[in-house]
């Protein structure tokens, strides 16, 4: 039997746990271009689901509607300036869809020798809905992020 901590809890290390996948490995992509200085994504994707009712009945049905997806991000101003690496992909405000990827790929600085089994997102059909900046006076960092819409989502 393990040995209790502080607080009455005992912890024992087995072989073949399994370790979770860090954000240290997550890669966000714009086309095929990785975009620097992420510090947090936020991606959903679903679609309406209506309920419909019959007359003199107590039956429910369904009734779903287009599929459609949003990704949030925020992310460093580096020293390519405000929205470095995106005016390129999302600078044509007359609808230029583009490609984003999650993927995987990246490398963990505490990696255990185990790294997680190659994933990814494929949101396809984005554009941009809105950019956003903040800062303070007190704080050193500069951030900018944005909502994009999606039309479709891939895992592979």
């Amino acid at each position: 039997m393990a040995q209790k901590d502080m607080l009455g809890y005992s912890r024992e290390t087995k072989a073949g746990r399994k370790v979770l996948a860090s954000s240290d490995y997550a890669v966000i992509s714009v086309g095929s271009d990785p975009l620097n200085l992420v510090q947090s994504v936020n991606a959903s994707f679903g679609h309406q689901v209506i309920s419909k009712f019959e007359s003199g009945s107590s039956d429910l049905f369904w009734q779903t509607g287009q599929s459609q997806g949003k990704i949030d991000f925020g992310r460093l101003v580096g020293m390519g300036g405000f929205l470095d690496q995106l005016k390129e992909a999302f600078g044509n405000a007359c609808g230029k869809l583009v490609k984003l990827n999650v993927d995987l790929s990246g490398a963990s600085s505490c990696s255990v020798g185990v790294s997680p089994k190659k994933s990814k997102l494929t949101f396809d059909g984005a554009i941009p809905e809105n950019y956003s900046f903040n800062w303070s006076a007190g704080g050193l960092d500069i951030n900018e992020g944005g909502s994009i819409r999606v039309s479709s989502l891939i895992v592979t």
